[in-house]
């Protein structure tokens, strides 16, 4: 599995800062850090982006820190949130029943042509519009 070929969710860059779940978070570094040792890049979404920022400073990470650790991920595959992600994540909120958030990040990781996608929020194995789920943390 190639950097180029994943689209990492925001759970997973969270973890990779955040030391109080010790197994996840060294699960998630190692994770990070094999991807940031071996470009391309995987995809992220400005969601992911926005989750990220937002969680970090929630776990009392200061704002300045978590700007730049955020920031250092812009040099990844970025997917832009424009009208085009908006409709599909629309239509498979209303197909899939999944959450409107959830439907957005299926549709970011369908766009940047991604074969897995690197989440805890969904099931382990689990295909969704080609989208192979893959939970890094299923054995923390």
């Amino acid at each position: 599995m190639t950097g180029r070929e994943c689209f990492v969710d925001a759970n997973i860059f969270i973890y990779a800062h955040d030391v109080d779940e010790k197994a996840k978070h060294t699960t998630a570094k190692d994770l990070v850090q094999t991807f940031w040792n071996d470009p391309p890049f995987p995809s992220i979404s400005i969601q992911v982006l926005q989750e990220c920022y937002f969680n970090l400073i929630k776990k009392k990470i200061r704002p300045r820190v978590a700007f730049d650790i955020v920031d250092a991920y812009l040099d990844w595959h970025v997917i832009i949130n424009d009208k085009t992600l908006l409709s599909e994540s629309m239509l498979l909120h209303q197909k899939l029943q999944l959450s409107f958030w959830d439907a957005m990040i299926i549709a970011a990781a369908k766009s940047a042509r991604t074969k897995y996608l690197l989440s805890e929020d969904f099931s382990h194995g689990q295909i969704i519009e080609g989208v192979k789920i893959i939970n890094p943390f299923r054995h923390s």
